[in-house]
């Protein structure tokens, strides 16, 4: 396992870091990224049109949401979360470790992830298994947290990259990566900051949304 991976493993195994994981707070996920549509909604969509959806979400936490989401649609989803500690929450399967080293399972119809993707960096190759592992015509609802203000000066967050972020706008501008249509946000955000002795607004990248879907 990589040595970032190991140390975020280190930090959640803790129990120190807790986050809010319900269905709830995923939804609003969905809604900042700009889905505007609801986990369950789009599960039955998918189920509708197939008998079963399977969902994968990269960076499960405990998951709770998974597990929520089952209790309401039971066989008509298939839920497999992936994420560097064991959930506290049964799940149809689990895969435990780094995503970037990780097999992800074939013929996703749904694949999201809304907290985990700047600790992993590498987003190219984090759409490129993404790609790979969707059905045809599944969908990936992807964020990625980029910048933060600390102590009054702009840092990347986790193994967020300068060049990370510039090749996530590249992709939302050219609307297609690999085999996948490409879509999305560049989410904005604004601090009050002192540069050279003066004050006022900076603004920054805080994320990127980055929707795929494939043929």
């Amino acid at each position: 396992m990589r040595e970032e991976a190991q140390r975020n493993e280190k930090k959640y195994s803790s129990g120190i870091v807790e986050a809010d994981c319900s269905l709830e707070k995923y939804d609003s996920f969905l809604k900042n990224a700009g889905a505007n549509e609801n986990l369950e909604g789009i599960c039955l969509g998918i189920a509708e049109r197939g008998g079963t959806a399977r969902l994968l979400d990269i960076g499960c936490g405990n998951g709770k949401a998974l597990w929520e989401l089952k209790q309401k649609l039971w066989k008509k989803v298939w839920i497999c979360g992936m994420d560097l500690v064991k959930p506290e929450f049964k799940l149809d399967e689990f895969i435990g470790g780094d995503a970037l080293e990780k097999e992800f399972p074939c013929e996703a119809d749904l694949i999201v992830s809304f907290r985990a993707l700047h600790e992993i960096g590498f987003p190219e190759k984090i759409l490129e298994k993404c790609c790979s592992a969707l059905a045809s015509g599944g969908r990936a609802i992807l964020s990625f947290r980029a910048m933060e203000f600390r102590e009054g000066k702009l840092a990347y967050l986790g193994e967020m990259k300068a060049e990370d972020i510039g090749f996530l706008e590249a992709v939302l501008e050219e609307k297609r990566f690999g085999e996948c249509r490409a879509g999305g946000k560049t989410v904005y955000a604004f601090e009050e900051a002192e540069r050279e002795g003066k004050k006022g607004t900076v603004a920054f990248i805080a994320g990127i949304n980055v929707f795929l879907e494939k043929k």
